[in-house]
């Protein structure tokens, strides 16, 4: 099997992005939140990830937890009051 090019890769993915991108526009209001901030989470965890995996110095107990509970309480906060 061939190797696929690396910029490929590359242009594929920013696509696959693009495009379910593209798709939170027929979403209602109140949801289009929802779905941003649970993006926010998952990207900040991804990027926390990626960080220990080349040993920056971010490492410290429970980080995981932090970056739940900080987006639960945004999220909570923007149910409660934006409703």
């Amino acid at each position: 099997m061939a190797q696929v090019p690396y910029f490929l890769i590359k242009v594929m993915c920013s696509v696959g992005g693009f495009i379910g991108g593209l798709s939170l526009l027929f979403e209602p209001l109140g949801r289009q939140t929802e779905i941003a901030l649970f993006t926010v989470n998952k990207s900040a965890e991804t990027f926390y990830n990626l960080a220990l995996r080349r040993e920056l110095p971010v490492r410290f107990p429970k980080g995981e937890c932090v970056l739940m509970g900080v987006s639960m309480a945004v999220l909570l906060y923007n149910y409660v009051n934006h409703r």
